[in-house]
């Protein structure tokens, strides 16, 4: 199974941790992604890693591009990155999972080439529930082949 769960803010996880963290006692068998969407204070962020000291290279720089980033694009296109790119961040404080952790909106583009390569010539399902359906819709339609087919399911309860 492949979470990827999106919130806007940390709190929103925070209610369902415990599940989580029962989820992830399936070891391979259940791969997390949580994004977070909302506005984060990179300054506290970077606080929290000792002055970065902690993140990789490639976070430093991500966090360093984050900062610069012109807030009118952040706005309009209601993300973190003017590119619209979700940062990976490996050590994230407050979140008792692992898994990976995310700021930013998920590129379905790069996740569903990466999981069409992954179980090729296999049917996956895709389920949803919230808004995106006809994101991840169009997204199943066009990463369909003749090999390996994604099936949408919009869950609603």
């Amino acid at each position: 199974v492949y979470f990827y769960w999106v919130c806007r803010d940390q709190k929103e996880f925070d209610w369902f941790s415990w599940l989580i963290e029962e989820l992830q006692n399936l070891g391979d068998r259940f791969e997390l992604n949580t994004y977070l969407t909302g506005e984060l204070d990179l300054d506290k962020m970077i606080k929290q890693h000792v002055g970065g000291q902690g993140l990789e290279k490639e976070e430093r720089q991500a966090l360093m591009q984050l900062n610069k980033a012109d807030s009118k694009t952040q706005k309009k296109n209601n993300q973190v990155t003017p590119a619209g790119e979700a940062v990976e961040m490996k050590q994230q404080s407050g979140t008792k999972w692992a898994g990976k952790k995310w700021a930013g909106r998920p590129d379905w583009r790069r996740i569903f080439k990466e999981k069409a390569t992954a179980h090729a010539g296999e049917e996956i399902g895709v389920f949803l529930c919230g808004p995106g359906a006809e994101e991840l819709q169009a997204m199943c339609n066009k990463s369909t082949t003749a090999d390996t087919a994604f099936v949408f399911h919009k869950e609603v309860f």
